[in-house]
């Protein structure tokens, strides 16, 4: 379920809080579900590697869109999977390697992430 919140001022540690009414007291977000990427299982003989660049920090007060669990996180009840402000995040590249006695060598496939696909249309 997604649900909308609001950056609490961040911290130097990594870590911070998105308030909202379907979670409160705060949920727990650390600086790698900022814009977080679900990706499906990897299959045998397959790598998936990610780069980013360009992550911006987060803006306490800033509106975000996020989905959380109930499990308890350095204090806090909640702790989030995946959280997107409502800007443009970072360029993310992901590449996917195969390579096996099938496939000689390493096949890439390389997908955009839906975000920058959303703010282009």
């Amino acid at each position: 379920m997604t649900n909308t919140g609001v950056i609490a001022p961040w911290g130097d540690e990594g870590w911070g809080v998105v308030e909202s009414p379907d979670t409160p007291g705060g949920c727990w977000v650390q600086f790698g579900h900022l814009w977080a990427i679900t990706l499906p299982p990897t299959r045998r003989n397959e790598s998936i590697h990610i780069s980013r660049t360009g992550v911006p920090d987060p803006i306490a007060g800033e509106a975000v869109d996020f989905e959380w669990e109930r499990v308890r996180q350095d204090g806090y009840d909640y702790r989030a999977v995946s959280v997107r402000p409502r800007r443009s995040g970072p360029t993310t590249t992901i590449r996917w390697e195969y390579g096996s006695d099938r496939h000689p060598g390493v096949v890439f496939r390389t997908v955009a992430r839906p975000e920058s696909l959303e703010a282009d249309g």
